[in-house]
């Protein structure tokens, strides 16, 4: 994580770091929880929908979180609409990459 990303959150309000962060994290494991569902390693080795495959989706998603935080930063924090779009798009790069 750079320097300018942890000032620029360091000087937000606490809700709104707070909900930074949290969609920074719905729009990071969105795409990764989408590959583990679709993508044949993971579906033929029995690894099974629950806190393993989640555990497995948040820590491959945890080095894109900063990517996504900044982009969430200069764009600005999308309504409610927007988020969902996102989060859809997401998942559906997800489902691409994993096919």
């Amino acid at each position: 994580m750079n320097s300018e990303l942890m000032l620029r959150i360091a000087l937000l309000p606490v809700e709104d770091a707070m909900r930074l962060g949290m969609m920074t994290m719905v729009l990071s494991v969105a795409r990764m929880g989408a590959l583990m569902y679709v993508f044949p390693l993971f579906t033929r080795t029995g690894i099974q929908a629950g806190i393993l495959r989640g555990g497995l989706a948040f820590g491959l998603s945890i080095p894109v979180m900063p990517i996504v935080a900044m982009e969430l930063l200069e764009t600005g924090t999308p309504n409610i609409y927007a988020f969902v779009m996102l989060a859809g798009k997401e998942a559906l790069i997800g489902i691409m990459i994993g096919l």
